[in-house]
């Protein structure tokens, strides 16, 4: 599985939320749910989250982890900045009055693009 593919999962699956309306709450009391049980599965391994979390995807490469607990991290890592970013959409749904929270995500996801697109030296 490619780090991409993590990100589209999780990505998906707010998206998805969102438009059988369910509550931002909601989704996040999931997210948290599984990154509880990917860190679980970490602490199986006998690996240290907190140094794992703070390592780019590609670096986990040098660790010796199994594959399992470096897509692991990789959740968890991603999971806890969607958290923010829904805790954020939250905070400032007033601000896009007329959008639902799924438009405002996708909103989310594309400055995400602009930026990472941008930052690129051509």
């Amino acid at each position: 599985m490619r780090k991409e593919s993590i990100i589209e999962m999780i990505d998906k699956r707010i998206i998805d939320s969102y438009v059988q309306g369910i509550a931002t709450s909601s989704i996040i009391g999931d997210m948290n749910t599984r990154i509880k049980n990917m860190s679980t599965v970490i602490q199986m391994e006998g690996l240290d989250l907190s140094t794992l979390i703070q390592k780019e995807f590609d670096e986990l490469d040098n660790e010796d982890i199994k594959v399992r607990a470096k897509y692991s991290v990789f959740y968890i890592k991603h999971s806890t900045q969607r958290i923010k970013d829904l805790n954020w959409l939250d905070s400032k749904k007033k601000s896009f009055f007329g959008y639902s929270n799924s438009q405002i995500f996708k909103l989310i996801k594309l400055k995400e693009k602009l930026l990472v697109t941008h930052s690129m030296p051509f």
